[in-house]
């Protein structure tokens, strides 16, 4: 249910309909008093000492310190309490814009080419002054007064100032994260992440048939991800090899100001000689007529890459907890999918109306054996299950469990972890962590049990 309702008061401004969520907060249309709209973005939290508060604080004052400067969208008013309530919450709001996808839809690939040379010009300058963006991904890039413009500061990095990165939280969105990021988010620089997540934006808006940029550097080899293959113009292949060495590793990757002239000059070369306009017009027909298949495939691999993601996730997330399993028995614990045994029955998802509703399942757990008689054997088990939907719903499911005792009998101590079904990426990648989380509460009494057997 939205925070807000329409026709509600925030200062001068009436809200007038509800244009998104997320999960800081609420964006509403309003109208001011001259009747002129606007856009306010209300945030939920209301702890004036809340990451989440101090971000949003931190975001107004960068915005309305940078001025009135082309290629940022301004804050016009802004109201921060000392003391948020539940009727007086902070929010600011911003001239009314169009997503820069929505903006771009159906034109010529210079035109988007220009517009992320724009915002790559206006994001060097902002990293000259030692200011990074932290979180370019579509969504916060937009079109206003006929230019585009950055949005949502944030995330935003300033120098001299307190990280407010928590630990273990990984700025950014998925598909537009830099390995190093991922590696390290409490230390990584902010400036070359920009650069990397604006190089996937535009092959995103190039691809638009792609739920999500690929994974990792992008390559200039001519494969099916690249712009040599999905497009018509000339020197696709060139803005390829902009793109690789815009997502390369740290060390080889270019600056922003490089990759707004290497956008720059791709749109400045020269064409060259033209086939004829009648087989051009051959070509693109040809291409129409392959678009939902070649979209069905883009769409099939971007579900593959972020259903890969998520098993890793499982993995980095699991083994911290494994970590402290293991030192039960260091050197005989089994870790992976063959630990989960004959138990990984127990935490499929179950087939509906007569097919599987979910795809091949991803096991990935924890076992300590330990002998406790003839024909009997003591187990402690942590096991995880990870599923992911084959077909376009790209819905993902996991779950869990703890058991210590004989897994043949009905009198171990066993504990079922939730099943969390969520839509792949973020969402998904959300109920992996909340998964492994119940994991980790679940896990001290399980141990009490595999100990209180050792004793038996």
């Amino acid at each position: 249910m939205p925070l807000l309702e329409p026709d509600r008061r925030l200062g001068a401004w009436t809200t007038v309909r509800f244009i998104d969520a997320g999960g800081n907060g609420e964006v509403w249309e309003v109208q001011g008093p001259d009747g002129a709209s606007a856009a306010l973005k209300v945030l939920l939290d209301r702890r004036a000492e809340s990451v989440a508060y101090r971000r949003f604080s931190r975001e107004i004052e960068t915005v309305q310190s940078l001025g009135q400067r082309p290629g940022i969208l301004p804050v016009r008013e802004a109201h921060l309490p000392r003391q948020p309530t539940r009727k007086d919450r902070a929010w600011y709001v911003m001239p009314l814009a169009r997503p820069l996808t929505e903006a771009l839809e159906g034109e010529p690939v210079a035109q988007a080419v220009s517009a992320i040379a724009e915002l790559a010009q206006v994001l060097a300058d902002l990293h000259a002054q030692g200011i990074a963006h932290r979180d370019i991904k579509p969504a916060n890039l937009l079109w206003y007064e006929h230019s585009p413009v950055l949005g949502d500061f944030g995330l935003v990095h300033l120098p001299d100032a307190e990280s407010l990165t928590e630990p273990g939280r990984v700025p950014g969105a998925f598909g537009y994260i830099a390995d190093e990021v991922m590696q390290n988010p409490e230390t990584a620089e902010g400036p070359p992440a920009d650069v990397f997540a604006l190089a996937k934006v535009l092959w995103k808006l190039l691809t638009p048939g792609a739920l999500y940029p690929p994974q990792g550097s992008l390559r200039a080899d001519g494969g099916p991800s690249t712009l040599e293959r999905s497009l018509t113009v000339p020197r696709a292949d060139a803005l390829d090899r902009i793109l690789e060495s815009a997502t390369a590793p740290l060390a080889a990757r270019i600056d922003m100001l490089t990759l707004a002239s290497q956008l720059r000059a791709w749109l400045a070369l020269p064409a060259p000689a033209g086939l004829p306009d009648s087989l051009q017009a051959v070509v693109a027909a040809a291409r129409r007529a392959m678009q939902p298949a070649l979209t069905a495939r883009d769409q099939a691999a971007g579900r593959r890459q972020a259903a890969e993601a998520a098993q890793q996730l499982l993995v980095r997330s699991a083994d911290e907890l494994f970590d402290v399993v293991r030192a039960v028995d260091p050197t005989g614990a089994q870790v992976g999918r063959m630990a989960v045994g004959a138990l990984n029955q127990l935490i499929e998802q179950p087939a509906e109306t007569g097919r599987p509703l979910f795809g091949a399942p991803f096991h990935y757990g924890i076992r300590i054996s330990r002998p406790a008689g003839v024909g009997s054997e003591d187990v402690l088990v942590v096991a995880f299950c990870l599923q992911v939907a084959e077909d376009e719903s790209a819905q993902g499911a996991v779950t869990g469990l703890l058991l210590a005792g004989d897994e043949r009998t009905n009198d171990s101590e066993f504990r079922s972890l939730a099943t969390r079904r969520a839509p792949l990426g973020i969402e998904l990648e959300a109920a992996v962590e909340q998964t492994v989380a119940e994991a980790v509460g679940q896990l001290e009494p399980v141990m009490q049990a595999f100990i209180r057997r050792a004793g038996d």
